[in-house]
Formats: structure tokens, C-alpha cells, sequence
């Protein structure tokens, strides 16, 4: 039989990512994305590596989330010797901003549902879980 905690962390993930997908579908971009246009507003102009570190996603799929929304006009890239520079359109600073609104309206509506007790403690272990995760990751690929 299977470890019950990670098909339940693996349930509730799928759960959270659909329910705001399925708020933020009329603005034509996944969850994922919305994050990135958000995040890269509140930040301005940033690089693709710090962009994959607040998201906590491989740089490979920055690159690819990047491609997306610099072809849809919401973003552009320049490089800056070995990194790439991102900054947001005035398209892409209005979709974050309409994405924002959205994104909050939902994320009140899941605190009112399970409580701001279970989301606090809920995000403050797995911010542990994580963080012991990868030491040992890091302790095994260490190992000999």
C-alpha cells in the first residue's frame, strides 16, 4: 500500500492549482502563469534566475513560461551579459493586475472555507517539509 500523506499532498496540490485556474480561466493563462506576470510586477524588472527562485520552478520552466508570454506580448527579455533581463508590457502590468485582483478574491474565499489557522500552520509545514526534504537531498548526493 502507499505512503497515504503524499497521495493526499498530491490530491490537495491538484485541488488548489484547479480551483484558481478555474478563477482566473477568462484571463486566457493558467495559474502558473498569473503567478510569474504578478510576481515580476511587484518586483519590476528582474532576471529569469530570480524569478525561478520566488516561484521556486526550474529554470528551465521560467524559459519556457517566459517564451509563452513574450510571444503573447506580455513581457520582454533582454540580455544582460550571462542572464536574461525580464520586464513586463503594459499589457502584461495590466493581465498581472486584473490577475491579482482575481487571485486574492480566490485565495478569500479558501480561507473562509478552511480558516486562516489551517492555511498558516498548513504553509508553515510545509515550508519545513521542504526545506528538510532537501538537506537530504543534499546529504545523499554528498554521500559517496
Amino acid at each position: 500500500m502507499l505512503p497515504q500523506f503524499h497521495l493526499h499532498l498530491n490530491r490537495f496540490s491538484r485541488e488548489m492549482t484547479a480551483y484558481f485556474d478555474a478563477r482566473l480561466k477568462s484571463l486566457g493563462f493558467a495559474v502558473s502563469y498569473i503567478e510569474l506576470l504578478i510576481t515580476l510586477d511587484e518586483l519590476g524588472e528582474c532576471s529569469q534566475k530570480t524569478l525561478s527562485e520566488q516561484l521556486f520552478l526550474a529554470p528551465s520552466t521560467i524559459t519556457r513560461f517566459l517564451q509563452k508570454l513574450e510571444k503573447e506580448g506580455m513581457l520582454t527579455r533582454q540580455r544582460s551579459g550571462y542572464s536574461s533581463m525580464v520586464s513586463l508590457t503594459e499589457d502584461g502590468k495590466k493581465l498581472a493586475r486584473r490577475g491579482k485582483i482575481i487571485y486574492e478574491e480566490a485565495w478569500e474565499d479558501i480561507l473562509n472555507q478552511v480558516g486562516d489557522k489551517f492555511t498558516e500552520t498548513t504553509g508553515k509545514l510545509l515550508e519545513y517539509g521542504s526545506a528538510e526534504l532537501q538537506k537530504l537531498e543534499q546529504s545523499k548526493s554528498s554521500s559517496p
